[in-house]
């Protein structure tokens, strides 16, 4: 709320991110420039430059993706931030949706009982 532009954070490391983020008094760009620059190297300044310049960013991976988020986020919506961000994650492949499905509710993901025997091994990474 009481950032400037003419007068910056005088913070090596900003504090209220996740508050500025919410309000939207900072944008995908701004974001990525507060948090690599100018620390990140020329390669690295190049390479994001060219990903996030001029493109939007989808959040879903698919219209499938979106709708069993949207549909579990509004049957479970008391969930805490935490969950909801596993909700998502989860929810983007159906191989571990179908088997996360049945093994949650509003007070969180019953992880230890989660059969992953047959997964693909890529999916090992989102589970975890």
């Amino acid at each position: 709320m009481n950032f400037r532009r003419n007068h910056p954070c005088p913070l090596e490391q900003c504090v209220c991110l996740d508050e500025r983020i919410v309000a939207g008094a900072i944008g995908l760009n701004e974001f990525v420039r507060d948090c690599f620059f100018p620390e990140a190297g020329v390669q690295l300044q190049a390479r994001l430059e060219r990903s996030f310049n001029g493109c939007s960013i989808g959040f879903f991976l698919s219209d499938s993706h979106r709708e069993r988020w949207q549909h579990w986020r509004a049957r479970w919506y008391r969930m805490s931030g935490r969950n909801l961000a596993a909700l998502f994650l989860l929810t983007a492949y159906e191989d571990i949706w179908r088997r996360m499905i049945w093994k949650f509710d509003a007070s969180g993901f019953d992880f230890q009982s989660v059969q992953l025997s047959g997964i693909q091994p890529e999916l090992y990474s989102v589970y975890q």
